[in-house]
């Protein structure tokens, strides 16, 4: 009797090699029509447990409720995360007045989210997505940390205002689940 692992393939290779006859190893189509046979039922076996997990988790029985944990599994990417943190904090420092700490830990966070986010973009051949690059570059670049541009005040609170409303905005057009 033949050994079976649990996704139903035999446990080991050689109970194939020594199920099959010289005559099929020799025929390339015996073998790759076995191979096929093989690969359908493990994804048969796949799609069955797929359908099991489904079935034992209440929260994912419901067709909405899956459509909606993709959705949101695809929003809360890394570069939409530190998008959303980069607005957070410029917003703050476009308001207030902070320690000289808060806007170095400020340009760090900016140009690493949206040099991420430039570089995403970089990565697809659409047209749009290349002018997201240059503009997200062209954030990190000013809020770079290790040569810092010197502006009054005043103009600060203008480009952290202004970045973190291009930056938001960026949030809708370019997602990281597009390019992986």
């Amino acid at each position: 009797m033949r050994k079976h692992r649990r996704d139903g393939l035999p446990s080991d290779d050689s109970e194939i090699l020594k199920e099959s006859k010289p005559r099929e190893m020799k025929d390339p189509f015996l073998v790759l029509s076995r191979v096929n046979k093989y690969e359908a039922e493990l994804s048969q076996n796949i799609r069955q447990l797929n359908k099991d997990i489904i079935q034992s988790d209440p929260a994912i029985k419901d067709e909405k409720n899956i459509k909606l944990f993709e959705r949101a599994k695809q929003f809360l990417s890394l570069s939409v995360i530190g998008r959303l943190v980069s607005v957070v904090i410029l917003l703050m420092a476009a308001i207030d007045k902070y320690p000289y700490g808060f806007y170095q830990m400020l340009r760090w966070v900016v140009c690493a989210a949206t040099g991420y986010t430039a570089y995403l973009a970089s990565e697809n051949d659409n047209y749009k997505d290349n002018k997201w690059c240059f503009i997200l570059t062209a954030i990190a670049i000013i809020f770079n940390p290790i040569s810092p541009f010197q502006f009054r005040r005043e103009d600060w609170q203008l480009i952290d205002f202004g970045a973190s409303l291009i930056i938001f905005v960026s949030i809708m057009f370019t997602r990281e689940d597009k390019y992986s």
